[in-house]
């Protein structure tokens, strides 16, 4: 039983290792349809708009949780693809054009990407969003 045990511990970690991974691609995934999205909103509403707090809080939110676990959030722009954390991001089905949205709106603009290093709050994500 015993010799089996560092196999099983092995397999264990691995599983907890991909959980992990995938928690970070599903809020990365979270995080583009989030930043497209307000993109829109703040264009439409202006930055101060109270009406979009609950929606902003739940971004500032995924973003926090990212940098938490991650111990920083560096999202960029390789080719034609977002990478987070020097992972590729997979768009879901019904975000591909979010994805390609928020990829086409920051190459206008000539943004390759932004890196969080500490925990971000409802203004500060107001001002960046807006600003973009």
């Amino acid at each position: 039983m015993d010799s089996n045990s560092p196999l099983l511990e092995a397999r264990q970690e691995e599983r907890r290792s991909q959980m992990v991974e995938t928690d970070v691609l599903r809020l990365g995934d979270r995080l583009i349809n989030g930043f497209q999205l307000l993109i829109k909103l703040l264009q439409i509403y202006g930055h101060k708009n109270v009406a979009l707090h609950n929606f902003v809080q739940e971004c500032v939110q995924t973003i926090n949780s990212l940098v938490e676990q991650e111990k920083g959030l560096d999202l960029k722009i390789v080719a034609h693809d977002f990478f987070l954390n020097g992972q590729r991001l997979r768009y879901s089905t019904g975000g591909f054009a979010s994805y390609k949205n928020l990829l086409a709106h920051w190459k206008k603009r000539l943004v390759g990407g932004v890196i969080f290093k500490g925990p971000v709050d409802e203004r500060m994500l107001r001002e960046f969003i807006y600003g973009l």
